[in-house]
């Protein structure tokens, strides 16, 4: 189906039909959700991020001509719905917040209680998939780039690594872990998020207050010093 924005312009959207199947205590039920390739698209970084293995998964590229053709739009749908149905083989996948948000017809929130803290692993792997994408558009998919990937999600790792504190590059991959300790990783991936962080700016500030000895209740440049801050 095709959608218009309040400037008039078309785009394409994509009916999604969910089915949930019954378990213990759980009705099932089915729902539909609309997309659009652009929302299919950032699911698709979201989850190479995390799991690297989803990059090897067949995903239709950007296009900026003829985006509105019967014939394109029938051959992106088959191309999407057979990533979806490639997604849903792997249970780290399907237990993702990413796809359940994607899959679900209302917004579901972080853990996270605090909206402005960045998350470091995310801010990493923003720059290199911003990199890595603008590499696929014009060399598309060769051997080089695959390389480029691995060495990519290398250095990802390490860079967490350094910020988190030592954290090694396994417990950053939740396709690594067993699932007998999902539930584990998972509360205690909710406990992070959750933990009150330390302004950035206050060991400036506090290095300011030694440095000048500002740290004296009489001294006249304190809150001045403290505002440029």
């Amino acid at each position: 189906m095709v959608g218009r924005e309040e400037d008039g312009h078309e785009f394409a959207l994509y009916v999604i039909e969910v089915r949930r199947q019954a378990g213990d205590q759980i009705p099932a039920v089915t729902w539909a959700v609309t997309r659009r390739y652009s929302q299919f698209h950032e699911l698709h970084k979201r989850l190479k991020a995390r799991f690297p293995s989803v990059r090897e998964l067949d995903f239709p590229r950007r296009q900026t001509l003829f985006t509105l053709q019967k014939d394109f739009l029938q051959k992106r749908r088959v191309t999407l719905e057979r990533y979806l149905k490639s997604l849903l083989l792997v249970p780290a996948i399907c237990r993702s917040r990413e796809l359940r948000a994607f899959l679900s017809q209302s917004a579901i929130a972080s853990n996270g209680s605090n909206g402005t803290q960045v998350d470091a692993k995310d801010f990493v792997t923003r720059i290199y998939n911003s990199v890595s994408d603008g590499m696929e558009e014009f060399l598309g998919n060769i051997p080089v780039l695959d390389q480029l990937s691995v060495a990519g999600q290398n250095l990802i790792s390490a860079a967490t690594s350094q910020i988190s504190g030592g954290a090694s590059a396994e417990s950053l991959d939740p396709a690594a872990q067993d699932p007998s300790t999902a539930a584990e990783a998972e509360a205690e991936l909710n406990a992070y998020e959750t933990k009150e962080v330390e302004p950035f700016v206050k060991p400036i500030a506090d290095l300011f207050l030694e440095t000048f000895e500002l740290s004296k209740g009489n001294s006249w440049l304190r809150g001045r010093t403290v505002v440029v801050v």
